[in-house]
């Protein structure tokens, strides 16, 4: 995940060295376990370019299994 905000920080408050550390103690990020597949960088570009459509239809989509299992 990109840290867009971090370039708007002053240099004190950065978290590089946090990143740093933890790699030298050996703690793997989230993103490393992600599996590599064809579908999944198209729809991480989608949801970078287009946040707010990917977030509303995150939601429509939850409301829609939460309506489904209500109805079971």
């Amino acid at each position: 995940m990109l840290n867009r905000i971090s370039d708007y920080l002053p240099v004190g408050w950065r978290t590089e060295h946090h990143r740093s550390a933890a790699k030298a103690a050996g703690e793997s990020a989230p993103t490393e376990n992600v599996p590599e597949s064809s579908w999944l960088e198209p729809v991480m570009q989608v949801v970078k370019s287009h946040p707010g459509a990917a977030l509303a239809s995150a939601f429509c989509v939850g409301v829609c299994i939460a309506w489904w299992i209500k109805r079971r």
